[in-house]
């Protein structure tokens, strides 16, 4: 685990990149107490030796004391992190918020990482089974509280275990094992001086001869997917072809989804794309349940075609996996856009307007997607809006669902108190409102509630706060959409001729660094 006390040689890349000028060419981050004087020691001294300028720490953080500032820039700062995974990581959350801060900075393409796997298997790290269980049963109790930080710990774990990485195997030499690390970290460095790239390219663009982790040879793990699938084209609805996707590269994690995990993914002609991977390994009847979803999730989006609908481009199956690739949407959710702006009036009608047309189409085609909020809607670089996330969508014939499903905050009170009835279209104009207001208030909907709280006020029949502060116009979209009856809700086809969705498209503009903050 790197902190605040540094050792640092100068190095010879160092001059020869372009800026912004890092000051490290390697981050280690390590569990002090499994490796500091002997692994981790005999590795820094080894990349001291070849001059490579690289970050530690000298001494253990207390109990308690938050990760500091000056380590999470460490990290920024650096163009290679090197995460050694021993028996005990997992048990130290200083290590998981390091390895948290990694995963963003890879995300954003300033910088390398290479898994090391000392003495641990990487499907230990990747599922969190073996020592790792027992860490994250214990952070699971400590942070009931916050259960988003222990699920992005879990999440940055899978994203880094699925990355190129060596292995430790008993019966290896060490210092053959650490000269092998050595001379990968100076071959990086050395092509990066000769590119003279300055930020670095991902590493999802990785060689195709590198295999997956579940073919590894003696040492290295990989990332890449490269399968030699014969292309099978196909029509979309209207009669367009469908880009078929074929030998591809998984690239880096998006985020999470329902029954999955999303990935980039990157053709060998330059293709990008997203890819959601759901395991098909799962035990039970849930896990039976789960892939009854997926492949429900398959045949719908197999039928779709609209704007406002992420686009399906195909399915992919072996062993233990199932990958439906998908249009990648390149700003994320709305969810992560109204963390970083504070969205205007003007942008979420016109979110909203968007939105509405996507529901319109799915509820035309009597299809409910019963898990509408912001971390399912997709936005890219020119505002268009996409639903996605069909994971829980269903063909409803007449008010005919039954089954509670769905994410709690956002869930209709016929969804959560059915005493016997059945629900239908509506459930998701409840939803919608809840996701207008999420969007004005950059905060979900009883958040200061717990999910079980939350559950038992919409069962009650109770609509979340709406505040007096938004405009006139807003409030009244919402609150029609939060009526408590059904049967009381307009129709998404209805809510297109609101006040609030109708005003001129031109009034949507680019975010201005004045009345949008961001954060």
């Amino acid at each position: 685990m790197a902190s605040t006390s540094l050792q640092t040689v100068p190095s010879s890349f160092t001059s020869a990149f372009s800026k912004p000028q890092p000051e490290y060419d390697v981050f280690l981050s390590f569990r002090g107490e499994d490796t500091r004087c002997k692994f981790t020691d005999h590795l820094y001294h080894a990349l001291v030796d070849k001059e490579i300028t690289t970050f530690r720490d000298d001494k253990e953080l207390k109990m308690g004391e938050p990760i500091s500032l000056e380590l999470l820039e460490a990290i920024e700062k650096s163009r290679i992190a090197v995460i050694i995974f021993s028996e005990n990581y997992a048990s130290s959350t200083w290590c998981l918020e390091e390895l948290a801060k990694i995963v963003v900075c890879r995300e954003r393409g300033i910088l390398r990482v290479l898994p090391i796997f000392y003495h641990v298997e990487p499907t230990d790290v990747r599922h969190q089974t073996n020592t790792f269980k027992g860490a994250f049963t214990e952070h699971e109790k400590c942070f009931k509280e916050n259960p988003e930080k222990v699920q992005n710990w879990r999440d940055a774990l899978r994203s880094v275990a699925n990355l190129t990485g060596k292995l430790l195997k008993d019966g290896v030499h060490e210092a053959d094992f650490i000269r092998s690390i050595v001379q990968w970290i100076y071959s990086k460095l050395k092509e990066d001086k000769k590119q003279n790239e300055g930020p670095l390219e991902s590493t999802s663009n990785r060689n195709e001869n590198e295999t997956e982790n579940e073919n590894e040879n003696e040492n290295d793990i990989g990332i890449v997917r490269a399968t030699n699938v014969i292309p099978v084209y196909s029509f979309l609805p209207r009669g367009k072809l469908r880009r078929s996707i074929s030998s591809w590269q998984k690239g880096e994690l998006l985020g999470s989804a329902s029954f999955g995990t999303v990935y980039e993914g990157y053709t060998e002609d330059g293709f990008f794309f997203a890819v959601k991977e759901v395991s098909l390994l799962d035990q039970g009847s849930q896990g039976k349940q789960n892939i009854s979803y997926v492949e429900q999730e398959i045949s719908l989006l197999k039928q779709f075609e609209h704007e406002n609908i992420v686009q399906y481009l195909g399915t992919e199956k072996d062993e233990s996996r199932i990958y439906i690739f998908l249009e990648l949407v390149t700003k994320g959710s709305l969810a992560s856009l109204y963390q970083k702006y504070r969205l205007r009036d003007s942008q979420v009608s016109a979110y909203t307007r968007q939105i509405l047309n996507g529901l319109k189409y799915l509820h035309d085609k009597k299809v409910i997607h019963r898990d509408i909020k912001c971390s399912n809607i997709l936005v890219d670089a020119s505002g268009s809006v996409k639903l996605a996330d069909f994971g829980l969508a269903k063909v409803t014939k007449l008010n005919d669902i039954k089954s509670c499903k769905g994410t709690p905050f956002w869930m209709a009170p016929e969804v959560v108190n059915l005493k016997n009835r059945f629900y239908g279209l509506a459930a998701d104009i409840w939803s919608l409102g809840c996701t207008v207001l999420e969007m004005l208030t950059r905060q979900h909907p009883y958040s200061h509630l717990e999910g079980m709280q939350a559950l038992f006020m919409i069962g009650k029949g109770e609509p979340p706060l709406v505040p007096d502060s938004l405009s006139r116009d807003a409030r009244d979209f919402i609150l029609k959409c939060l009526q408590v009856n059904p049967n009381d809700r307009p129709t998404a086809t209805q809510l297109l001729d609101h006040p609030f969705v109708t005003r001129p498209q031109n009034s949507f503009g680019p975010a201005s660094p004045h009345n949008s903050i961001q954060l």
